[in-house]
C-alpha cells in the first residue's frame, strides 16, 4: 500500500492464526503511524473508518492473543516439538 508502506494480510480458513496476523499489521499501522494515515486508507479501500473504540479493541485484541499466538506456533512445529514443552509453554 502506498499509504502505509506496508501490505495488508489477508485471513484466511487454513491457518488459524493469519485473522490475527491480520489484525496485528493493523495494529502496526495505528502504533507506528498517525490515525490519519489509517483513516486515509479506509478511505482509499472504500472502507468505513475506524472509530476510537475500534481502535482500542484492536490493541487489546493484539495484547492478549499476542501470547496465545506465540504458545500455538511453538506446539504447532514439527520439529523441537515435544510432551515436554506444553505445560510450560501453556503457561
Amino acid at each position: 500500500m502506498s499509504v502505509t508502506q506496508k501490505t495488508l494480510i489477508v485471513p484466511n480458513s487454513t491457518r488459524w492464526n493469519s485473522f490475527y496476523m491480520a489484525v496485528a499489521k493493523i495494529h502496526s499501522i495505528v502504533e507506528n503511524q498517525t490515525d490519519s494515515v489509517l483513516n486515509s486508507l479506509c478511505e482509499k479501500l472504500g472502507l468505513p473508518v475506524f472509530r476510537p473504540n475500534e481502535v482500542n479493541f484492536i490493541s487489546e485484541y493484539v495484547k492478549i492473543m499476542q501470547q496465545v499466538a506465540k504458545s500455538l506456533d511453538t506446539l504447532q512445529a514439527e520439529t523441537q516439538c515435544f510432551m515436554g514443552i506444553l505445560l510450560p509453554t501453556s503457561l
